[in-house]
């Protein structure tokens, strides 16, 4: 007898659990379809409990991919809960019989037949629900009903001439700590930090580990968000926009991460790995998406035979081309370029770059490219930051910065750099101490307790980015004299 009631009250626990989900369920896709939620939720909560909820769930999520698949949006809502309902039934049945030494067969059939009309109930309900509610035009967001809203709405920046711009951008973390986890301080990942992009240009990004370089790209694409300041994308000022609106900016704006096994899916295949976005953003479906993926196999120097196989078949140099095509399937104006050859042998690396460079004249793309070799930076920038410690230390165009660096640390960076010449040798700049912690910076400019050319200024005050010559900005109170 215990048993019974045991049995009893789980599926009656069981049962108000699977209705409350049904009700959210149904009060979500009504609130989105602009019907009543509160009445549409409690009578599917009613109909579930009276009449059993297990299948509920699962009619639910069936009448959604019908509709989602352009398929019948009742009939296989229906032959699910067929086969849900009366055969929880049966089973609890079968079971029962079994332990009780009785007819397995005749028991669970008689058991099927007789809930078969408890059921109807609850198709009634599904054929209500579809046929009552007013066919919903679905309308997809583009960027250009976005730049029109924002524009009515008069929150549109103006372009200069530049693609990018980001103004006193910061981004701190917390540090959390005690009982109650209160923040004690906060890792100054990105301190102020102000630049931008022109069409088709590539901006390069270095310095030491740990200044900030990766934090930065993910706050430009809002991959992480701001503490402070703001990024403006085409006009677009991308902290303002909603999650739906940032999600359409996404076509527009891609990335190409710096580990090129750990970004991509071990589980798809390469034909899903690029084809995903396309169907995420309904630009291709079936013969046409695939045809799409193989043209940009081709673009990126892989082919056709390479579509059915997996990231783990794949050597460093072609997993990073297959990440380079992932990020071209949307056609994107500016990718960020998270270190996308740190990881390849020199070989290598001078094929994606050349790659990189032949996709950019063709598709008019603009990079933030972040590096650690300079050499690399210099061969693909046309514009070179120098970072240290979350701030900008120096910025100006390729030629002018490896020609004549002027901030104590762009200088001892270039010492680093090796002179393919065995007969050459350059005067290397060590510098003393170890990078200071984002989460205690040191007072005035960050790098004076390492600097060669320290005054006692630079304890004190901390030096801003200036413009010194046209398109060179660098911030140091004492600065190395140009070359």
């Amino acid at each position: 007898m215990t048993s019974n009631w045991t049995l009893l009250a789980w599926l009656l626990a069981a049962n108000s659990a699977l209705s409350l989900t049904l009700a959210y369920w149904v009060y979500a896709d009504a609130r989105r379809n602009r019907r009543p939620a509160l009445k549409w939720a409690a009578a599917a909560f009613i109909i579930g409990s009276l009449f059993g909820a297990p299948g509920g769930p699962l009619c639910y999520y069936a009448r959604y991919q019908a509709i989602e698949r352009e398929h019948h949006p009742v009939f296989w809502p229906a032959l699910c809960a067929f086969f849900s309902i009366p055969g929880y039934i049966a089973f609890w049945t079968y079971d029962d019989c079994k332990g009780r030494q009785m007819n397995t067969t005749l028991w669970p059939a008689a058991a099927l037949v007789l809930s078969l009309p408890a059921f109807a109930p609850w198709l009634v309900f599904q054929i209500l629900y579809v046929a009552l509610r007013p066919p919903v035009k679905k309308q997809t967001m583009t960027v250009e009903m976005t730049r029109s809203r924002y524009e009515k709405q008069r929150l549109l920046e103006p372009l200069d001439g530049f693609l990018l711009r980001v103004n006193n951008l910061k981004r701190y973390f917390p540090v959390r700590s005690g009982v109650f986890s209160q923040v004690r301080a906060h890792v100054k990942a990105v301190d102020d930090i102000s630049l931008f992009i022109k069409p088709a240009e590539t901006l390069g990004l270095v310095g030491e580990s740990g200044c900030g370089k990766t934090t930065l790209g993910r706050c430009i694409l809002r991959l992480i968000p701001l503490t402070e300041g703001r990024v403006i994308f085409d006009g677009l000022p991308l902290e303002l926009l909603s999650d739906s609106e940032m999600r359409v900016m996404r076509k527009e704006m891609q990335v190409i991460f710096q580990d090129p096994f750990g970004s991509l899916n071990p589980r798809m295949t390469v034909e899903n790995i690029i084809g995903e976005p396309m169907t995420v953003h309904k630009l291709a479906e079936g013969k046409e998406r695939r045809e799409r993926v193989i043209q940009l196999l081709n673009r990126v120097g892989l082919s056709e035979e390479h579509l059915d196989r997996y990231p783990h078949e794949f050597s460093g140099g072609q997993r990073q081309r297959i990440g380079i095509a992932r990020a071209l399937a949307l056609k994107p104006r500016f990718i960020v370029c998270d270190e996308p050859v740190s990881a390849l042998d020199v070989s290598i690396q001078a094929q994606v770059i050349n790659l990189l460079k032949d996709l950019q004249k063709e598709y008019g793309l603009a990079y933030l490219f972040i590096a650690h070799d300079l050499r690399v930076v210099e061969n693909i920038s046309d514009r070179v930051a120098v970072m240290y410690l979350g701030k900008i230390a120096e910025l100006a165009s390729s030629e002018e910065l490896y020609r004549s660096p002027r901030h104590p640390y762009t200088v001892a960076l270039m010492s680093a750099i090796p002179i393919p010449d065995p007969e050459r040798k350059r005067k290397r700049i060590i510098l003393p101490g170890d990078v200071p912690s984002p989460i205690n910076p040191p007072p005035g400019c960050s790098f004076h307790p390492r600097c060669f050319n320290a005054l006692p200024v630079c304890s004190v005050v901390i030096p801003g980015l200036i413009e010194h010559t046209s398109g060179h900005f660098f911030a140091c109170h004492n600065p190395v004299p140009p070359r």
